[in-house]
């Protein structure tokens, strides 16, 4: 009977043990679960923190881009002769074949006069392996479809274009007139890849 007894108390006493393994794997379990799903709220944050940042960067790279072209404007001190385009850039969008575009003039004189005119713009290409020139004013999406401008420093332009499905621009020829459609001596051609952005 004394064998029975003792081992009676040996089984409870494995009982007792199973019972705390069990509630130690569950605590242990539980800890696992918890740690995981830190890990994975820490990874999801490294994600979106670096996204963040690269959105950023690009943020950043844009703006200094931007005021690397209006510094350049800002500097030119010298005395115009009249209105002049100091920068043209150009910058694919979403979509099929449409271009933001930004034209800045400057015009700078003692007199403190305004320039008035309007700019004179085609863009020159091939289509179907011909060559062909198309005015700006055919392929304003947003815009002024005119170029007319009366200002005393500088004036932006901007908007979108579309340009036709086969149509390949090469150059971008840009000319300026005063009000009474006088061309000035500038008359600039920027080849389509040094103005692309």
């Amino acid at each position: 009977m004394s064998n029975a007894v003792s081992s009676s108390e040996g089984f409870k006493d494995l009982l007792i043990e199973v019972r705390g393994l069990r509630e130690e794997n569950a605590r242990l379990h539980s800890e696992i679960t918890k740690f995981s799903r830190t890990e994975e709220i820490g990874d999801q944050l490294r994600r979106n923190n670096h996204d963040e940042l690269v959105r950023l960067q690009s943020e950043v790279a844009l703006l200094k881009g931007e005021l690397s072209f209006y510094r350049d404007i800002v500097r030119s001190a010298e005395i115009d002769d009249g209105p002049r385009v100091k920068g043209l850039t150009i910058k694919p969008l979403y979509g099929e074949s449409r271009f933001e575009y930004k034209i800045v003039m400057t015009y700078i004189n003692k007199q403190q006069r305004y320039a008035e005119g309007k700019l004179l713009i085609n863009f020159l290409g091939e289509s179907d392996g011909l060559e062909k020139s198309i005015a700006f004013k055919e392929l304003v999406e947003s815009g002024k479809k005119a170029l007319n401008f009366r200002f005393k420093h500088f004036h932006l332009f901007q908007g979108t274009l579309r340009m036709p499905e086969k149509f390949v621009p090469l150059q971008v020829q840009v000319s300026v007139a005063d009000s009474r459609g006088k061309k000035y001596r500038q008359n600039n051609t920027f080849d389509w890849i040094s103005v692309l952005n």
